[in-house]
């Protein structure tokens, strides 16, 4: 009876009950979409590293290391010095060009140091041989004798490696290593739940007491494009959340609504002998029906979207995204805990009524704001740091309303000007119960709006004075090197008409950096924002190298024997890997022997088309063509934050309209009385616009300041721990009005559309 009472209620009700189902399934589209869209880029992401480098946790670096340290390093681990290491192996990873082609060559010692995914044993496999990725296999002159994954990788024995580069057979360039980590395994699940995790967990350094000669690197920090893509797709993850939260918030709106209606219907059932917990569990659990259909909607819905996302994001369309158990778990797991967390929340609240906890209110608010300072100021912890801060932030927005308006109700006597406009400003305020969870879903996802809009408008006015100050050279060269290397001689070396650079790898505290040579004159060091010439002994710096190996300007280092002073501290908007600039007349120059591209101040159509016959491989690329694709590069990198924002704008809209049918159901009494009264049909409909520009005023006014913090975290915080890169918060109006305009919409569409206006006296009988 009880079952058939709550179906015809749910069927009944069915703008309230689409509205529901409607928002988990929004919820759980966000959460599913981003989820396949990751899970894809991050096995991408995996693909860069052999397979064999996927269980070594740390690499052990020494300048000029050699064979003999290793032993050294080795035979104490077997006395026991070293408790934690369970694995240690010689590693060669040095950049090469064999045949023309550049490449990563990677030595292992793959017969005695336990690789056992490559077979030695089959008859087939030649020990001298190399292993290379299908697109590198009929362009080098080597024996091959299989393919691996990682793309322009040479994989191969420690001392064919050493062969290939020109190595004395004692020279390594580090020492893998795996070291005990207690919650590794915890991690590794975490990645399949959240993808990029791994780039948000605070790095913690392993206590092994090894002797200052020695610099110990993480995984991580070998692997830069690897862990900048994680960092990608740990923001992406963490911003997906938002959907999730503001549906939790709109349940519990449902859950209100309902429960008020359903109330006098439960307590004849528990006349009759039903008692209160089977009571509760029943409408819980048809909460948690619709949900598991809204589930179902939104898997469905997010894989439709995955695929979008990902052809917009990175112009590969037809690319098949498999939804995997993962998915599946994620996506259940998401609806089953909105409609169960704010179903009960909703119970609580119901049976919880006399008590005041503004004590514990107050305790828990000063409390978040110390995790918000700590995540804010503390480095190491870290991305996940920085998301707590927005999550506390979070939290004490929504703690901030229902204060804010009984603080209001106070004070409603003060408000003056048409009565029905009175009245319907002060409903606002007058029933906080039924409208701060709504005020603050709303405000969440504006300010969440605002604070993303900030960091990429910021974002692009930084990478916009960036490209002005890089593109200065009117065309830049590019092509095969050797092509390169030619039209370079044949060119006269005008400094000031022509640039020639080259590129190599050096380590830098162990770290691998890109290397940049150039005849660094006075316009070229002011691409740089530097002014005046580089000396032999000054370099520039990045600001990603700067932040890892802890330099500023004025700091000496010494690498590859060579001590260098830093001349400046440039941005690298763009760079995966730190970058280390020099002179020509630097020592480290001779180390970068490959042309990389040539610049040339000025070059016009005509000499561009002859140029263009004369050396047919080069492409010659005006600066300002290059400009515009890497503004349209940066716009398509944020089409998914912004479908992510509307997803969670959508939700909270549907709060405030639930939150307002229920807040009609509250005043259907002083309704009728203003419909005796003469009120009419239209100045009703002003008592409903007042009531929703009430409504939207405590939204907005809450997520105006909540947004430019949120965008000065992301600016200031989460950009360079993510990334390396410092963006400056630029306070401008089109990113805060825009979101404040999308909000007030909502909120004035929500107050005045009625969705089967006979639910609002319905009950379960």
């Amino acid at each position: 009876m009880l079952a058939r009472a709550l179906g015809r209620f749910v069927v009944r009700s069915f703008w309230s009950t689409a509205m529901a189902v409607l928002g988990i399934a929004l919820g759980v589209m966000s959460v599913v979409s981003v989820h396949i869209v990751t899970a894809e880029v991050a096995s991408e992401l995996e693909a860069l590293t052999p397979r064999e480098f996927a269980d070594l946790t740390h690499f052990l670096h020494q300048d000029d290391l050699s064979a003999d340290e290793y032993f050294e390093l080795r035979a104490r681990w077997h006395r026991g010095a070293y408790p934690d290491i369970e694995f240690l192996t010689p590693v060669i990873d040095e950049p090469a060009v064999i045949d023309g082609q550049s490449v990563r060559v990677l030595g292992l010692d793959l017969i005695g140091g336990g690789f056992t995914r490559l077979d030695f044993t089959s008859g087939t496999a030649d020990p001298r041989g190399v292993w290379v990725d299908d697109t590198l296999a009929g362009r080098l002159d080597l024996n091959v004798n299989g393919s691996i994954e990682a793309p322009d990788v040479v994989l191969a024995d420690i001392g064919v490696a050493q062969q290939l580069l020109g190595w004395p057979a004692d020279r390594l360039s580090y020492v893998a290593t795996r070291i005990r980590d207690p919650i590794q395994e915890v991690k590794d699940y975490g990645e399949h739940l959240l993808p990029g995790l791994g780039a948000g967990w605070p790095e913690t350094r392993p206590e092994v007491d090894l002797d200052d000669t020695w610099r110990l690197l993480s995984a991580q920090q070998q692997n830069p494009a690897s862990q900048f893509g994680k960092s990608v797709l740990f923001n992406l993850s963490a911003l997906a959340m938002l959907g999730v939260l503001v549906a939790w918030f709109l349940i519990y709106q449902v859950a209100v609504a309902w429960l008020r209606r359903l109330w006098p219907t439960l307590e004849r059932f528990h006349l009759l002998g039903v008692g209160m917990t089977v009571l509760v569990s029943s409408f819980v659990l048809t909460l948690v029906t619709l949900a598991l259909v809204a589930g179902v909607i939104g898997t469905y819905l997010g894989e439709w979207l995955a695929e979008w996302l990902f052809a917009q994001a990175t112009g590969a369309s037809g690319t098949d995204l498999a939804v995997n158990g993962w998915v599946l778990l994620k996506a259940f797991g998401s609806a089953l805990f909105v409609a169960v967390g704010g179903g009960c929340w909703a119970v609580w609240r119901r049976n919880d009524t006399t008590r005041t906890y503004a004590w514990l209110t107050w305790f828990a608010a000063l409390i978040l704001v110390g995790l918000t300072i700590w995540g804010v100021v503390s480095a190491e912890t870290g991305l996940a740091g920085a998301f707590l801060s927005i999550a506390t932030l979070s939290v004490i927005s929504m703690l901030i309303v229902r204060p804010w308006l009984e603080w209001s109700r106070r004070r409603a006597g003060w408000l003056k000007g048409p009565l029905l406009w009175v009245l319907g400003f002060r409903e606002t305020v007058w029933h906080p119960g039924d409208l701060t969870v709504a005020i603050g879903g709303l405000g969440l996802a504006v300010a969440t709006a605002i604070g993303v809009g900030l960091m990429v408008d910021s974002f692009r006015a930084d990478f916009d004075r960036f490209l002005t100050q890089r593109l200065s050279y009117e065309v830049v060269v590019e092509g095969p090197k050797d092509a390169l290397r030619v039209f370079s001689h044949d060119r006269a070396r005008d400094n000031a008409e022509t640039q020639v650079y080259r590129e190599g790898e050096i380590r830098v505290g162990g770290v691998p950096t890109e290397l940049r040579v150039a005849d660094l004159n006075v316009f070229e060091a002011a691409r740089y924002g530097h002014d005046g010439v580089l000396s032999a002994s000054t370099v520039l710096v990045s600001e990603q190298l700067a932040r890892t190996a802890s330099l500023e300007a004025g700091d000496s280092f010494t690498v590859a024997g060579v001590t260098s002073r830093v001349a400046g501290v440039f941005p690298g908007f763009g760079d995966i890997a730190p970058r280390l600039v020099v002179d020509e007349s630097h020592p480290l120059a001779m180390r970068a022997t490959e042309v990389d591209s040539i610049a040339l101040r000025h070059m016009d159509a005509g000499e561009r088309a002859r140029a263009g016959v004369a050396y047919p491989d080069l492409r010659f690329i005006e600066q300002t063509t290059m400009r515009d694709q890497a503004l349209a590069t940066f716009d398509q990198t944020f089409v998914i934050t912004g479908i992510l924002i509307t997803i969670a704008l959508l939700v909270a809209g549907i709060g405030i309209y639930v939150a307002t049918t229920s807040l009609r159901l509250n005043r259907m009494a002083s309704a009728r009385l203003l419909t005796s009264m003469g009120v009419s049909s239209s100045e009703n409909l002003g008592i409903d616009l007042a009531r929703a520009a009430g409504t939207a005023g405590a939204a907005l006014g809450i997520a105006l300041p909540l947004g430019i913090l949120f965008g000065w975290i992301l600016c200031r915080v989460i950009n360079p721990r993510a990334f390396g890169w410092t963006v400056e918060l630029a306070l401008n109006p089109a990113p805060v009005l825009e979101p404040l305009g999308w909000g007030l919409l909502a909120a004035l569409l929500a107050g005045v559309v009625r969705f089967g206006s006979n639910e609002e006296s319905q009950t379960a009988g």
